[in-house]
């Protein structure tokens, strides 16, 4: 807690993170990607950023931008991966989809956090930031030339309701 200046830095750090993930969804409210799952994952990378910034070390400013970037493309990949979700999974098994990406998701986060520890304490805390950092980073960058995937194309908007 005393790195980077204290509890004030951090408080910075997380903030910027809060602010980039609300960015990141009003920006998607407006703009429709041509292929939603690529920007997304493209989005994604930017994850890796802080990791590395913190195995550097970086200063407390550069940390807080690159948090504020990933979370800005997490936003972004979630909202692009709920719409494609959404279009492209059959109402009677959209909840069961659902529910395998939230369990996978959930899963993956507390496993990492527990495997942390024992890594870095293994190979070296920088090592193991940059370790999670290329886990991050590499499978996103990889999804995005995956054919299935790149012609995964936003459809039609809907038509706007009618007035009442």
């Amino acid at each position: 807690l005393r790195h980077l200046g204290g509890a004030g830095a951090w408080g910075f750090i997380a903030g910027a993170s809060g602010l980039g993930y609300v960015l990141g969804s009003l920006l998607v409210l407006r703009w429709r990607p041509r292929r939603p799952l690529v920007v997304g994952n493209l989005g994604l990378i930017l994850g890796a950023a802080p990791l590395v910034l913190l195995a550097i070390p970086a200063g407390t400013w550069p940390i807080a931008g690159a948090n504020f970037a990933a979370a800005f493309g997490l936003a972004v990949l979630n909202t692009l991966w709920s719409s494609v979700v959404q279009a492209r999974i059959p109402q009677d098994v959209i909840s069961r989809v659902s529910s395998w990406d939230w369990l996978i998701s959930l899963v993956i986060n507390p496993a990492g956090l527990a495997l942390a520890g024992p890594l870095a304490a293994v190979f070296g805390i920088r090592t193991a930031l940059f370790a999670a950092a290329a886990m991050i980073a590499v499978p996103s960058a990889a999804i995005c030339v995956v054919p299935a995937v790149r012609r995964i194309e936003r459809g039609p908007d809907a038509p706007a309701p009618a007035p009442a």
